[in-house]
């Protein structure tokens, strides 16, 4: 193929209307996302994204924001080049450039989609970031993944601990507090591993949820991660009460469902809500429903009840959601 994205870029660069260099560079970019996502997520033997519909989707959406004009009047792809620290010397520097941009890209639309479906997540996510930002801490991107380093890092200069072996480390080190937990992590990694000192972020925080909800660390109160919200079943009772309050009140008053209706569609939210306090929702609304009435078919599920749930999930996610951020 030559030099043709590298010639493309220069192209987008001194003629950012250019749609013939625009439509190859996203051509490009896609399949770059698209075969990241497949490697690292959708292996067809531990997909960890189960609930998405469409790869395609995903990829397009994670490099759509390089190529709309973001706050500065560039293009996203081009503010990335101003901000990369080498130039562009051949075909292997480009490639090598809209690689690391758009993984990138992936991990932050990866992260951001898991927060919608995972509001435990995202809110250790937010505390861990918190804490980064207020400490002797910085996040790095360092090959797709987001990592936590001490403020005097440089570079990179080893291997990176694996999501197993990270899986591996004591459970006694997660069982601090702010500063002491992500030192006593990068402690750990330094002295007794041979990996490089970094704590991938989203490992961090899958590990913590983890031990979380298998009461390996919450047994002592007094050392409880902080970075944990310890109140969650609170706010998904509280939320749950208001779905059955708008169930009842409003279908049930109205006449638009039955009692039984309302009773299947309450338990169907007592599977949903569980599965998102402790992972994530992994099937479709209709599988939810269906696992509580088996003989409920799809067509019947979406004349009848569709858009009802769907409004029901959409209040639930915003309920947890406004309870979380007044924590």
């Amino acid at each position: 193929m030559g030099n043709d994205t590298k010639q493309n870029l220069e192209l987008l660069t001194s003629n950012p209307k250019d749609r013939k260099a625009l439509n190859r560079l996203i051509s490009t970019c896609f399949s770059i996302a698209r075969t990241y996502l497949n490697i690292k997520y959708f292996s067809k033997n531990d997909s960890k994204l189960k609930w998405v519909e469409s790869i395609d989707d995903l990829a397009m959406d994670s490099i759509v924001p390089l190529f709309i004009v973001n706050g500065n009047g560039k293009l996203g792809i081009l503010s990335a080049l101003d901000n990369w620290n080498s130039s562009l010397e051949d075909e292997a520097d480009t490639l090598f450039f809209l690689n690391r941009v758009v993984w990138k890209r992936v991990e932050q639309t990866v992260v951001k989609l898991i927060k919608t479906k995972d509001p435990i997540f995202g809110k250790i996510h937010k505390n861990i970031s918190t804490c980064v930002a207020t400490n002797p801490f910085k996040k790095i991107n360092y090959l797709g993944k987001t990592l936590i380093v001490r403020d005097d890092f440089i570079e990179v200069t080893g291997l990176i601990i694996t999501e197993r072996e990270f899986e591996n480390l004591p459970a006694h080190l997660f069982s601090k507090k702010q500063f002491k937990l992500c030192d006593g992590i990068l402690n750990y990694i330094e002295t007794e591993t041979d990996y490089f000192p970094a704590i991938p972020m989203n490992a961090l925080v899958r590990r913590i949820k983890s031990l979380y909800f298998a009461s390996k660390i919450q047994q002592n109160p007094e050392k409880s991660i902080d970075t944990v919200p310890n109140y969650i079943d609170d706010i998904f009772n509280i939320s749950m009460d208001k779905i059955k309050d708008k169930l009842f009140k409003h279908y049930l008053g109205s006449k638009k469902l039955n009692e039984d209706e309302c009773n299947l569609i309450l338990k169907t939210f007592a599977t949903i809500s569980e599965e998102m306090k402790n992972g994530g929702l992994n099937n479709s609304l209709y599988e939810y429903m269906h696992l509580n009435a088996p003989s409920l078919t799809k067509k019947e599920f979406y004349d009848n009840y569709h858009g009802i749930v769907n409004y029901l999930l959409g209040e639930l996610k915003r309920q947890i959601y406004l309870l979380i951020e007044e924590k």
